[in-house]
């Protein structure tokens, strides 16, 4: 595990770690109230200058791997899962048929409180997920995202961490 010396931790910033995994959180990340949780053979990376707040988590129950860009902002209560943490299986054969599967965000997304960011989600370059959205598949850059399951309301657009004044 390699956290940053210089990322911002709380009292509520939790790591839960199994074996054969990998940890790497950047430079300059502010992990309030993190929680992350890895079973066995979990990657998980957070790129520099990212930023969770109120309490996140990141699951990894499974194999699999978590993959945070650079210039990432979450609002509270935002879940990250590789896995649904339980099986479902078909009758006839008693076959899984909800195996894990990775979760890439690239830089500078900013995902909204309550949202949830389940197995197979890619998110473009500087997309916004909006509050409450439920991520299920691949989101494009630049866009704004919203709604369960999210979709693409807006493309074409960016953001800043600083209020601009308005025209």
């Amino acid at each position: 595990m390699r956290l940053a010396a210089d990322c911002a931790t709380s009292p509520g910033f939790w790591i839960d770690v199994g074996s054969d995994c990998s940890i790497d959180i950047a430079e300059n990340c502010t992990l309030h109230n993190l929680f992350i949780h890895c079973g066995d053979r979990v990657r998980i990376r957070v790129g520099r200058d990212s930023g969770f707040s109120g309490h996140c988590r990141l699951l990894a129950h499974e194999p699999g791997s978590i993959s945070i860009g650079n210039g990432c902002l979450f609002g509270g209560d935002v879940d990250i899962s590789v896995s649904d943490m339980h099986s479902i299986v078909e009758v006839s054969s008693g076959r899984r048929l909800n195996p894990p599967a990775d979760v890439e965000i690239d830089d500078r997304v900013w995902v909204g409180q309550r949202s949830l960011l389940l197995k197979g989600t890619t998110i473009g370059v500087g997309t916004v997920v909006g509050a409450g959205a439920v991520v299920t598949s691949t989101l494009p850059g630049n866009s704004l995202c919203v709604g369960v399951p999210a979709r693409v309301v807006r493309s074409g657009i960016s953001w800043h961490h600083e209020l601009l004044p308005l025209d």
